[in-house]
């Protein structure tokens, strides 16, 4: 598989393979279908079928059709394998979800991505950075989780939640939370940061300064940036502040 680059070749590999009994296995056919839905050279209409002979996929292989049918002109597809996911109980993990948010992005699926945030939050996966960066197109969304998270009083938003909602609404250069950043005041920014359960990490200051930093907002930097560059020094933050 290493040398395979072709679809000719994949198919010859696939058929030794198959009289080898191997295609079965798990790990060797998720190879075969990692290539057919992932590589510039393969063919996502024979990763279907791959997918479908096989008796129990797991949480990789479910997870590189989503993401396949995402990089193609199918996203739709992969949002519905996303729900197959569900509808079997398939365990799934962080990649799941930024690979179902992907396919959501590509067809402007709002309502499909929404039904996606739900189940983040039903399977607690609301706290996890990297779900949280696949939402970085759905900063809306990203606020009503946070701000849905502070409704309740046993739910208490960490540190990598703040990081997340930071991070994902800078990069839509929307960055609210219950105010516009620019009617943010340093002491509004001081208040965020303080209020994480621990004493806030290089990457949670550092989500500050580059949300202040793609907004032009200055006076909250002059607080953020020396924090992140105590903690931190080797950061080319001080290139820009």
């Amino acid at each position: 598989m290493e040398s395979c680059t072709s679809m000719l070749q994949l198919k010859q590999i696939q058929a030794h393979m198959t009289r080898n009994a191997l295609i079965t296995h798990t790990f060797p056919a998720s190879r075969v279908l990692a290539f057919c839905a992932l590589s510039d050279s393969g063919d996502t209409n024979h990763a279907h079928l791959l997918f479908s002979q096989l008796q129990k996929p797991n949480t990789s292989i479910w997870n590189t059709m989503i993401r396949g049918c995402s990089r193609a002109k199918t996203a739709q597809t992969g949002f519905l394998f996303f729900c197959q996911m569900v509808q079997k109980g398939v365990e799934m993990d962080c990649r799941s979800f930024v690979f179902a948010f992907k396919a959501c992005e590509q067809f402007l699926g709002v309502l499909e991505g929404k039904s996606v945030h739900c189940v983040v939050w039903k399977m607690g996966f609301v706290c996890t950075l990297l779900v949280q960066n696949g939402l970085h197109k759905w900063c809306d969304e990203a606020v009503k989780l946070f701000d849905s998270m502070l409704m309740y009083s046993d739910v208490k938003p960490i540190e990598v939640t703040m990081i997340a909602v930071l991070s994902s609404c800078s990069q839509k250069r929307d960055l609210r939370l219950g105010k516009t950043f620019d009617d943010w005041t340093p002491e509004d920014a001081y208040e965020l940061i303080t209020k994480m359960p621990k004493d806030p990490s290089a990457a949670a200051w550092g989500a500050l300064v580059h949300a202040c930093r793609m907004h032009g907002n200055v006076e909250v930097a002059k607080i953020a940036a020396p924090r992140f560059l105590e903690l931190d020094p080797k950061s080319a933050v001080s290139m820009f502040y």
